[in-house]
């Protein structure tokens, strides 16, 4: 089974936004499959983007911003699992209370 989530301890892409926000993006890299590891490799590197959104160095490089100005996206490639829609809605209240929104989106190039 290849993990559409890698590098569970690290920030995939980064980035500050004109309107003084910040864009964590998560990148799959393959089809999310429903499956409780895919489920599990998303909820862990979600917990880690919140970890770092909780850091002192978060805050001070990007003015500890408001919740609603920090965006944790999920990128993902494929058509997820049905079950993947579910777990990506069950995120959104659990990220808000961590300081931060979540959504996740297809790629361009997504079928």
């Amino acid at each position: 089974m290849s993990k559409p989530i890698q590098n569970l301890d690290q920030i995939d892409i980064l980035g500050a936004r004109d309107d003084d926000g910040v864009d964590l993006m998560i990148v799959a890299t393959s089809t999310l499959d429903g499956s409780p590891e895919h489920q599990k490799l998303l909820l862990d590197k979600i917990e880690n983007y919140l970890a770092y959104i909780a850091s002192p160095e978060f805050k001070a490089e990007f003015a500890d911003p408001p919740a609603d100005k920090v965006h944790i996206i999920l990128r993902y490639y494929g058509v997820p699992h049905p079950i993947m829609f579910a777990v990506f809605e069950k995120c959104k209240p659990w990220v808000e209370r961590g300081g931060a929104c979540f959504r996740a989106e297809a790629a361009e190039d997504a079928e």
